[in-house]
């Protein structure tokens, strides 16, 4: 695996399995190698530094009025928006169901019905919230949201959320949706050869963190720990 250019987690994963019907890997040439692998390729963040999410914000107010706006980048601004407000992973975006929809008077609640990666017997469902922005109506999810179902109402095939721009207008995959976050990062002046669609996570953590309590942020992006 070292040969392979894994780094240290990973090597340090394939220890512990082996480990678990063998004592090999507590072995003290395995762990003097383990030692060496650690300074060597040491686990780092994916990202050092994380970009500002007003520039995103900034340019998604530029797509105003939505109606105005074409299927294409009505899908994408909504689906940035999620990422933006909810801090979670494409995969949970994928699974937003309107089947499993509650609207009521300034937001829009998604009950989760498969199981996501941030799933466990601790946390076994997901429900996820859209509130409405009254201070600037550009960048509120909720009437982006609302929009988005009034111009898909007679197009969809599907009950999923987010639909293809173009007939059939079916469901659209995981990574299609972080196709469209990808795009509005990039026109947003955002380096997409170094962020990518999931980076949303950690922008949209960070700007949280500095302004409620991070307890708060970890059950809302749906994370068990720090």
């Amino acid at each position: 695996m070292y040969k392979k250019k894994y780094g240290y987690g990973a090597i340090n994963t394939a220890r512990a399995a082996v480990s678990s019907v063998n004592d090999v890997g507590s072995h003290p040439l395995v762990c003097r190698f383990m030692r060496g692998v650690f300074n060597l390729r040491p686990s780092c963040p994916r990202y050092t530094y994380i970009w500002d999410i007003s520039l995103v914000l900034k340019y998604l107010r530029t797509l105003a009025p939505s109606t105005g706006l074409k299927l294409q980048s009505l899908s994408a601004k909504l689906a940035t928006l999620c990422a933006l407000v909810t801090g979670h992973r494409c995969q949970t975006f994928h699974a937003m169901d309107i089947k499993h929809m509650q609207i009521s008077e300034g937001k829009a609640t998604f009950h989760i019905a498969p199981l996501l990666k941030t799933n466990s017997p601790k946390n076994p469902i997901s429900t996820i919230t859209l509130r409405a922005y009254r201070e600037d109506w550009r960048i509120c999810v909720f009437t982006c949201l609302k929009l988005y179902l009034k111009r898909t109402k007679h197009l969809r095939s599907t009950t999923q959320l987010f639909i293809s721009n173009y007939s059939p207008y079916s469901a659209v995959t995981k990574d299609t949706l972080a196709r469209w976050i990808k795009l509005m990062l990039n026109k947003a002046g955002i380096d997409t050869n170094v962020y990518k669609a999931h980076s949303t996570r950690a922008a949209a953590s960070s700007a949280a963190a500095r302004s409620i309590d991070f307890a708060q942020v970890l059950k809302t992006a749906g994370w068990s720990r720090e």
